[in-house]
């Protein structure tokens, strides 16, 4: 209908059942050069790829069950497509084959095109099954099987198969191109166990995030919490709860050994307390924050008094920049910072009447010494 190579674009562009707005501007501009109407192309262009959708898999399958090709034919047709492409390489040999025994170039492209779609829908096992029709003697297909199992076709391993296949009276050309589907294949299903490794693994990655996990009371090894026992000593974990944030801050500050003069413990106690990250979930913060507010207006040490503190202004901090305007914890920090102003006054208080109390002597010596000055002079 249109210049052979207007037609040739239209197939590879309709190849994937799609007829995108780029697709359309390449075709367009091609289009201009032979003085082809646009909106026709696209009229004509967009029933091709309607053709491509509406082909069932069952049709396209009895096609190629009813062998509508000579076996050559057929077997190439199958070799083409193992890899869900149709490319423009791959069209211009199948023409040539095509032509040998009188075949319509137009009539197969449009055939191949349905595999292509077919098989792009179907599933790595379904495309698995398809290929076990051992196209070829079992000695090449063993080879071929050896040759694949890395996903890869190296010249050296092309140059032992093109060996092996002349043996046979096996066209090269057409063994590569088999082979090239059957290791774009392999790659595809080895990125798909990859990407569900990732999966996994990020999966696990926040499940510690989110504290779904807890810790084994017999060994200490930190467990995901679905497990019924312990992986590394056996022990049951049936009943075992999970820690919470305030649980695992003060099991670790009561694990801080004693010593002598009680500074080292002091100071050690104070630097797991900075260091002990501010949960991430509201009810741990809302837990956390009552707890650091309670032991820094109860603390008599300075040292760990300070480090209480500074917890609950990390988490108050926390708190606002996860959870904004949440009812929760505006009710609980007007709680919390309710008494602090009273706090504040009292140790000014506490402090001028210190200062009072060091003064008071020395005006008394003061006052004395001048009251003898003025006697005596």
């Amino acid at each position: 209908m249109y210049p052979e190579e207007i037609e040739t674009l239209i197939k590879s562009i309709v190849a994937d059942g799609k007829y995108t707005v780029g697709e359309q501007r390449v075709l367009h501009a091609k289009a201009k050069q032979f003085d082809i109407d646009g909106d026709e192309l696209d009229v004509y262009v967009l029933g091709l790829v309607d053709m491509v959708k509406t082909q069932s898999g069952e049709q396209i399958q009895s096609l190629m069950n009813g062998k509508m090709y000579p076996e050559e034919i057929e077997t190439l047709i199958k070799s083409i497509i193992a890899n869900g492409m149709y490319t423009y390489g791959k069209q211009r040999f199948l023409h040539a084959k095509a032509k040998q025994f009188g075949i319509d170039c137009d009539e197969i492209d449009v055939y191949v095109l349905g595999l292509v779609h077919m098989l792009n829908e179907q599933s790595g096992e379904q495309i698995q099954s398809l290929m076990k029709g051992k196209m070829y003697p079992e000695e090449i297909e063993t080879l071929i099987k050896s040759i694949i199992a890395d996903g890869m076709y190296t010249d050296g391993e092309q140059r032992v198969l093109h060996a092996k296949a002349k043996q046979f009276g096996i066209d090269c050309d057409e063994i590569d191109v088999y082979v090239q589907g059957l290791v774009h294949m392999l790659n595809e299903q080895e990125q798909a166990k990859v990407a569900q490794a990732e999966t996994k693994v990020e999966e696990q990655r926040q499940s510690l995030i989110m504290g779904n996990v807890r810790k084994c009371p017999n060994c200490g090894v930190i467990v995901s919490a679905d497990l019924d026992k312990c992986p590394e000593c056996g022990c049951n974990l049936t009943n075992v709860a999970v820690l919470t944030a305030k649980q695992r801050l003060f099991n670790a500050i009561e694990n801080v050994p004693d010593s002598k003069s009680g500074i080292e413990s002091e100071t050690r106690t104070a630097f797991i307390i900075k260091m002990f990250p501010a949960p991430s979930t509201k009810e741990e913060l809302l837990e956390l924050i009552s707890a650091m507010d309670l032991r820094r207006k109860s603390e008599e040490d300075e040292t760990l008094k300070k480090a209480f503190n500074e917890k609950y202004r990390e988490c108050i901090l926390t708190a606002k920049v996860k959870f904004p305007n949440d009812d929760e914890f505006n009710s609980l920090l007007a709680l919390t910072e309710k008494a602090e102003p009273l706090n504040v006054g009292n140790k000014v208080m506490d402090t001028v009447k210190e200062i009072l109390s060091m003064v008071k002597p020395i005006a008394i010596i003061f006052a004395i010494s001048t009251a003898f000055k003025y006697l005596f002079s």
